[in-house]
């Protein structure tokens, strides 16, 4: 995927736990570096920060400490250094005691039984990710990752230290820490890690272009910088594609949608649909309204997404049931007769409904009053009295 694609359109708390993962990393090195309260506080805030919003970003960063400890004493006595080594670790010990608040609260609400359902929700859908397609997934930025060791090791910058430690720790997290937490695999894809490896990459692709340029110099630069790209590249051309292929289209001819950026004449169909219904009024829509209709209208929903994820006993009659609807294969008795036995009022139709029938026209069941009409988007109220 493409990494615009992946700071622009993902979900907000995955845009903001990989911002300030980067942020607590940067000034914890700065605070290991020299005296600096104030890096060391911006480290602490953005820990915490990262830690409230998406905890596996920053236990990425917890995760990376050991590894950055070991890789610097490899490059700094210890017995030379003592004052060093008791900044640092005095700047982890502030770090860590001010970030981890978060995760300790979690813990807390952990007994509690709504806790247990989201752990529970999140081993529904696996994604089975195993070693073997590990690789394809984080790209050739991975290997070329390897060769930025030298350089990162002659420098001995804490930044660098830190950053470097993402390749082991990542999959790692990713195979060995998701067992112990209970959480899913894909969370770990979801934090900055494509941001470092494409930082070491970029020093592994130099540390090479630098080697070769050594031993035969007479090939240009250009040239070999060309053919380094190509390689990282090439083997992702299918990932390109398809996240091209995905975007050019509407989200609702996918079968993932992109919950934090729904369409305006979504949300405001939803807004209007609050100030008109009453709470326990339910709503027949598709699955991705089906998700955002009850956080921000408070209405019963007949589906959702969240029902396909976990994939209950009645998915497939409740499927059907709204697949007939939308595409008028139900006849009129039909239709309101299922209407009335869920006790449904309102019918959303967006793009993902209309998208159920061939010819993509408003729904004609004569029960239906049209309430709200925004965009191609529409909001039909279910009359009592036919």
């Amino acid at each position: 995927m493409f990494v615009f694609q992946r700071l622009t359109t993902a979900a907000h708390h995955y845009i903001l736990g990989s911002f300030f993962s980067l942020a607590s990393i940067y000034y914890l090195a700065k605070s290991f570096e020299k005296r600096s309260i104030i890096d060391l506080l911006l480290a602490s805030i953005s820990g915490f920060l990262t830690a409230f919003i998406f905890v596996p970003a920053i236990l990425l960063v917890y995760i990376s400490i050991p590894v950055f400890l070991i890789l610097f004493l490899t490059r700094v006595s210890y017995k030379l250094n003592k004052n060093k080594y008791r900044r640092i670790f005095i700047s982890l010990l502030i770090f860590i005691s001010l970030s981890i608040v978060p995760i300790i609260y979690l813990r807390y609400v952990a007994q509690f039984p709504e806790f247990k359902a989201f752990i529970n929700t999140e081993q529904i859908a696996p994604y089975d990710i195993r070693p073997s397609n590990y690789l394809m997934i984080v790209g050739m930025t991975y290997l070329f990752s390897f060769f930025s060791i030298r350089r990162i090791l002659a420098k001995g910058k804490s930044l660098e230290l830190l950053l470097f430690s993402y390749l082991i720790i990542h999959p790692a997290a990713v195979f060995l820490a998701t067992k112990v937490l209970e959480i899913n695999k894909v969370r770990f894809f979801f934090t900055s890690y494509f941001i470092v490896f494409g930082v070491l990459a970029t020093f592994g692709i130099i540390e090479i272009a630098e080697f070769i340029k050594r031993r035969w110099n007479k090939i240009p630069t250009v040239l070999i910088l060309g053919i380094l790209l190509f390689i990282i590249l090439y083997p992702s051309r299918h990932n390109f594609g398809m996240s091209y292929a995905r975007n050019r289209v509407c989200f609702c001819q996918k079968e993932f949608f992109d919950y934090g950026y729904p369409q305006k004449e979504v949300m405001e169909t939803i807004n209007y649909l609050k100030k008109e219904s009453g709470e326990y009024d339910a709503v027949l829509s598709g699955y991705f309204a089906g998700v955002l209709i009850p956080a921000f209208s408070g209405n019963r929903v007949y589906t959702s997404w969240w029902q396909r994820l976990m994939q209950t006993d009645n998915l497939g009659v409740v499927s059907e049931n709204v697949e007939r609807f939308y595409s008028r294969r139900m006849q009129n008795e039909e239709a309101l007769s299922f209407l009335r036995k869920e006790g449904i009022k309102f019918v959303f139709l967006g793009d993902e409904e209309r998208n159920k029938s061939a010819d993509r026209k408003d729904l004609n069941y004569p029960f239906l009053t049209e309430k709200s009409r925004f965009g191609t988007t529409i909001l039909y109220r279910v009359e009592e009295g036919i």
